[in-house]
């Protein structure tokens, strides 16, 4: 199976988008979210709590039971490690 999130920014003039590819991806781990976070950091918003919604928004689709529960925890988890809580 192969996954791909797409992200558009709306503050481009041109259309930015963004693409990650999930293939055959099992639990995705703590170390692809701090990845996925920085990408999203660098190409939409410094915000960490904006980046934490995009990436809810677009790769769970606002389920947190989608990817499933390892897979929702290593999320939280690198939200955590970024955000310094």
């Amino acid at each position: 199976m192969k996954w791909a999130v797409n992200f558009y920014s709306p503050l481009s003039l041109y259309e930015v988008k963004t693409v990650m590819i999930i293939q055959n991806s099992g639990k995705l781990s703590v170390d692809y979210f701090i990845s996925y976070f920085q990408l999203i950091l660098i190409s939409f918003t410094s915000d960490i709590e904006e980046a934490n919604k995009i990436i809810f928004q677009h790769l769970f689709n606002n389920d947190p039971h989608k990817l499933g529960r390892e897979t929702y925890r290593n999320f939280i988890k690198a939200y955590n490690v970024l955000s310094n809580k």
